[in-house]
């Protein structure tokens, strides 16, 4: 399926899944299978639901994940923030990172 809203990027593709079960646990297992998870960003008043889905994609699936404003314009990742507790491991993670563009400014 490709992504609504992404009109001229026909190599991006998304899957829509209904999963039954605890929330948390579903997220993290089906982020642990994708390349990257996309995350809507959350407003206070959401954070009861959103707040657990968002920290099970961050940190229990061990993979990257992009938080998007509802208002998100195209082209995106010309600004780059990587969050990171810092280790060896974590440096190499993102050195390694095939998402992040090679012509973005970064913030560290």
């Amino acid at each position: 399926m490709a992504a609504s809203g992404c009109q001229g990027l026909s190599k991006v593709r998304a899957d829509l899944l209904a999963v039954e079960g605890l929330i948390a646990p579903a997220v993290a297992t089906r982020a642990r299978l994708a390349d990257l998870a996309v995350l809507p960003s959350i407003r206070d008043e959401e954070e009861a639901l959103w707040g657990v889905v968002r920290d099970a994609a961050l940190f229990q699936s061990g993979r990257p994940v992009l938080l998007m404003p509802e208002e998100a314009k195209l082209p995106i990742g010309e600004t780059v923030i990587v969050a990171w507790k810092d280790s060896v491991e974590a440096v190499r993670a993102v050195r390694q990172s095939r998402f992040l563009p090679r012509t973005s400014a970064f913030a560290w």
